[in-house]
């Protein structure tokens, strides 16, 4: 399931793989999954998201689903298919959950999920980039022809999710911006950091 247009994805060269690290090696407050645990249950008790290993594919490729389910209930409801890995966090009041799908050592894709409508989940990298206003934050982004991840972080409370942008490129060198997302339209930037 991907929901970012194509010049949403960010593709490394290889000379650059050393230096990217996946959204795992850095978010706080973020559970991995399928490494770290198998499922997580919502703070409240009522939901919980799990993953499912359906194997290989035929050209070797693990296939995975994240799925949710209430506690009390078997029925299950499939999220996603992913492949390698996922950061999961729920939000401290139930009602909603942030997912990082770390799909390549070079990619990361944040939905966030809604408990009451799991068929819309919001793409936050395409919120994130047409919400930077400011100028020197764009250009930096805009220059990061070396790599470019955008991750959810940590839910700073129920009602605000951090949101990290990791970049390097020859002209802006390697940063870290750390945004606070209203979990609508509004991204306002908490810290910057050359790295």
């Amino acid at each position: 399931m991907r929901l970012l247009p194509s010049k949403f994805k960010y593709v490394l060269p290889a000379s650059a793989l050393l230096l990217a690290t996946i959204s795992s090696a850095f978010a706080e407050d973020l559970s991995a999954m399928p490494e770290k645990v198998k499922a997580l249950k919502s703070p409240n008790g009522a939901h919980e998201v799990f993953d499912v290993n359906k194997g290989f594919s035929s050209d070797g490729e693990q296939n995975r689903e994240l799925c949710i389910r209430k506690t009390k209930e078997k029925t299950k409801q499939r999220l996603l298919t992913y492949h390698r890995c996922l950061d999961v966090a729920w939000c401290p009041n139930s009602s909603m959950f942030v997912v990082n799908d770390n799909s390549g050592s070079n990619e990361v894709i944040p939905y966030l999920y809604n408990v009451n409508d799991l068929k819309h989940p919001v793409a936050i990298t395409p919120r994130l980039m047409n919400a930077v206003t400011d100028k020197k934050d764009k250009l930096a982004i805009q220059q990061s022809d070396m790599f470019l991840l955008v991750s959810a972080t940590r839910w700073i409370n129920p009602h605000a999710l951090e949101v990290t942008v990791r970049g390097a490129g020859v002209k802006p060198g390697c940063f870290k911006i750390m945004y606070e997302w209203d979990l609508k339209n509004s991204f306002k930037r908490l810290k910057r950091v050359q790295e």
